[in-house]
């Protein structure tokens, strides 16, 4: 997709809408572009960010000393693309990767605005459980951002869900994890259940909680 010179000048300064969409998951979608990046937003929350995106940045900093060892890498919501992007862009690193999002307007917006190399690339629409539940194949490195709006995704509840991740990670895997919680009690719950299988650390930014984990 292209932005013209104006539209260029004018993001300078502040975000341009470039297209509104809608889907049956997403009845408002706005596709930005703001400082020579592309922006996803539902109206009350931002999906995707280009390489500022800052829930992975931060991740990735913490983990940079792995990077080097990812050679496959699984995205559950995909947004446009960011963590793929930041990936590839900042860290010279192009795993195998898997796209994944339930929306398939999103998907389709992350295909025509996502600038990466694709030789490796998959796009998937798919609920993150349900492609979990039919995977036969191991990651290195898995991220999940999985949301409605500003609330964590219900998968994230489901008592299948981070058993199903765990299978799915290789020996070497680490995953990501971000979330915005509702309450305390909301946090405590999902603490518990990811520590089954996993042991993690958490990192703040904001509102959101980032998680680093990997299979016990």
């Amino acid at each position: 997709m292209k932005v013209n010179l104006i539209q260029k000048i004018m993001s300078r300064f502040y975000p341009i809408t470039i297209e509104r969409l809608s889907s049956e998951m997403h009845p408002n979608l706005l596709l930005q572009y703001h400082k020579d990046e592309w922006l996803l937003e539902t109206g009350s929350a931002l999906y995707s960010k280009g390489l500022s995106y800052a829930p992975f940045n931060i991740a990735f900093k913490q983990i940079s000393q792995d990077l080097a060892n990812i050679d496959n890498f699984l995205l559950l919501g995909t947004g446009l693309g960011s963590a793929l992007a930041i990936l590839q862009k900042e860290y010279n690193i192009y795993p195998k990767t898997v796209l994944i999002d339930y929306d398939s307007e999103i998907l389709e917006l992350s295909r025509r605005v996502l600038g990466i190399n694709r030789e490796n690339v998959e796009f998937h629409c798919a609920s993150a459980l349900n492609y979990l539940e039919s995977c036969s194949s191991k990651f290195d490195l898995i991220g999940i951002d999985i949301f409605k709006d500003m609330t964590n995704a219900e998968e994230l509840f489901e008592k299948a869900f981070f058993h199903r991740v765990q299978s799915v990670c290789s020996t070497k895997a680490i995953c990501i994890l971000n979330a915005i919680f509702t309450s305390s009690a909301e946090e405590s719950k999902l603490d518990q259940e990811i520590s089954s299988y996993f042991k993690f650390e958490k990192l703040n930014y904001r509102r959101n909680k980032i998680y680093i984990m990997k299979p016990i």
